[in-house]
């Protein structure tokens, strides 16, 4: 069956990306109906769910993640439609926790490809939809064959026009905040970008959001007013950190003593999010904070191992770097070193001000995926002597030979850093949990 999953990904992957159809010139309505038509020569399979939709700039994969294990510790048949995966297709398709087979990749992507074949034969080439837009499909498919109930619905990208804003009214909805990124595809300004994701806001769905800043806080509030919802605010909480081994722990003034091995200050506010959407759905105390302490997510503010103590976190925009930055100073350690790798279409001198300056050894790299265009590493090395020009760099064409140069480069009390790429902390991720650990024990993680 591996060998079939090896076929069905390359078939999926022939499909267009996400930045290949939206950066051409046809208005971004096109491919929302697009999936819509794709949904309906699949019989609707987005019909028949309690769906939480989560849209944001950063958090929007965590959120997804907590509200996912809060419901699946609540007793609910959930399932949770998360992008990118960062070693394996099936990671963007989990039900119950847990990825899923191989098997039930094949079978769903074989329903979805005919009736792509179908589309394209009445319709023209215009009728295939992108990778992510089957995908999501073939998740919706499968969610209806396990009968799951539940569905944690991230954004792939924006909100109006994702392919998941095909689903019918959800029972809430999360913007978790707005930050520039995906410029090329959303707007230049963060008032644009609000715009966009606002648009997922539908109505008689209450709306939560973490957004702080009054003026897009006001977009959302006035989206949400249109249609006839509430909207409700978090604001990012203050409670002090711990740090336990693999763990962060902080006291929660109605939950008590809370875990999460989402590290990070800002995974407080994630966490927070999650809990007021969980508390709106009048789910169980005991089921929050048991679904806080099992939440994961691969390659967020990952630790991989100890002595040297690897984290990998694939933060690729300004906002998620001061992030990374804000829990690597929680560790209160000397020396640092950084295997860093760029999207070309990213922010990168602006992640690079931030990022140099906090480490000691750098190697620039790139991840061997095509697309999304990985900023060759020499470019980046050459980026970053720009703009710290008396500062010593390497360079490496490949990412595990990266990881080699600075982990000579490190002793037992220093931390190695793998940032600045989903793809890249994917890649290298494997030095630890291969592919064929998780497509054979259907478990993203190693315990």
């Amino acid at each position: 069956m591996i060998s079939s999953y090896i076929q069905a990904q390359r078939e999926l992957e022939a499909l267009p990306s996400i930045a290949g159809y939206m950066e051409r010139k046809k208005h971004p309505s096109v491919y929302l109906e697009r999936t819509r038509a794709l949904l309906k020569e699949l019989k609707n399979p987005e019909r028949g769910f309690s769906v939480i939709h989560i849209g944001g700039t950063a958090g929007k994969g965590s959120v997804t993640m907590f509200l996912h294990y809060i419901l699946a510790a609540s007793g609910k048949k959930v399932g949770a439609f998360i992008s990118p995966h960062v070693t394996t297709a099936v990671e963007r398709t989990l039900i119950d926790t847990r990825p899923i087979s191989t098997e039930d990749f094949v079978w769903a992507w074989e329903k979805v490809k005919k009736a792509i074949e179908r589309l394209v034969k009445k319709n023209g080439r215009d009728a295939a939809p992108s990778y992510f837009e089957a995908q999501y499909a073939m998740s919706l498919l499968l969610f209806h064959k396990y009968h799951v109930r539940w569905i944690t619905l991230e954004v792939g990208c924006g909100g109006e026009f994702d392919a998941t804003n095909t689903i019918p009214t959800p029972r809430a909805t999360v913007i978790t905040n707005v930050h520039l990124d995906h410029m090329q595809l959303l707007g230049r300004t963060r008032t644009q970008i609000a715009q966009t994701k606002v648009g997922i806001i539908k109505p008689k769905s209450i709306v939560f959001t973490g957004e702080a800043h009054p003026k897009i806080r006001h977009i959302i509030k006035q989206r949400s007013k249109k249609m006839h919802t509430k909207m409700i605010s978090v604001q990012k909480p203050e409670y002090t950190i711990h740090l336990r081994d693999r763990y962060m722990e902080w006291n929660h003034p109605r939950l008590g003593k809370l875990t999460t091995r989402l590290l990070g200050s800002h995974q407080l506010h994630n966490a927070e999010i999650a809990i007021e959407v969980a508390r709106f759905l009048k789910l169980q105390n005991s089921a929050i904070c048991h679904g806080i302490t099992q939440a994961r997510i691969p390659a967020r503010s990952e630790i991989m191992q100890k002595n040297p103590l690897v984290l990998i976190d694939g933060a690729h925009n300004p906002a998620k770097v001061e992030s990374l930055i804000r829990l690597l100073r929680l560790f209160h350690i000397q020396r640092m070193h950084a295997i860093i790798g760029i999207s070309h279409n990213k922010q990168i001198r602006q992640m690079l001000r931030v990022l140099i300056p906090q480490f000691s050894h750098i190697c620039f790299t790139h991840a061997s995926v095509e697309i999304p265009k990985p900023t060759p590493a020499r470019e980046l090395t050459r980026v970053a002597r720009n703009l710290y020009p008396h500062k010593t760099f390497f360079t490496q064409m490949r990412a595990k030979n990266a990881f080699k140069q600075i982990l000579k480069k490190a002793d037992d009390r220093d931390v190695i850093v793998v940032t600045g790429s989903l793809y890249l902390a994917g890649e290298i991720r494997t030095l630890w949990i291969p592919e064929s650990h998780i497509l054979h024990t259907r478990n993203l993680f190693l315990s």
